[in-house]
């Protein structure tokens, strides 16, 4: 079972959770861990690619990879909007031809800008 946890706001990613594994030798099982693998990863490097947005994360076993999104002032957010939306309508769309194989939960977190911190770092 592979499951991913998404965590946004305001319809922009904050962090990303995947964990699990395909069974191994069955054929079906390993092509949706590939695609849900290459959706993570994709999406990642895709928001990394964007201007004054920071990206920390690791994979640091096989089968897990966790990334959070950090936006600056001047991250271009309809962008981010979008690799967010692909994900999820890729995740929904494994999810529904495979639901015994890959589970994706999305709940609302609080987005701070770099503003934000600077901001909140000046109050104390």
């Amino acid at each position: 079972m592979i499951r991913v946890r998404l965590k946004v706001d305001s319809g922009l990613l904050l962090s990303l959770e995947a964990e699990g594994h395909a069974s191994k030798g069955a054929e079906k099982d390993a092509s949706i861990c590939a695609a849900v693998s290459l959706l993570c990863r994709s999406s990642s490097q895709a928001l990394k690619d964007l201007d004054d947005l920071e990206i920390d994360g690791s994979a640091p076993r096989p089968g897990v990879l966790r990334f959070y999104v950090r936006y600056g002032d001047g991250a271009p957010l309809d962008r981010a909007r979008g690799v967010l939306d692909t994900l999820i309508r890729g995740l929904e769309a494994a999810s529904r031809e495979n639901p015994r194989l890959c589970r994706f939960e999305v709940s609302e977190g609080c987005l701070k800008t770099h503003h934000d911190v600077q901001r909140e770092n000046s109050k104390e």
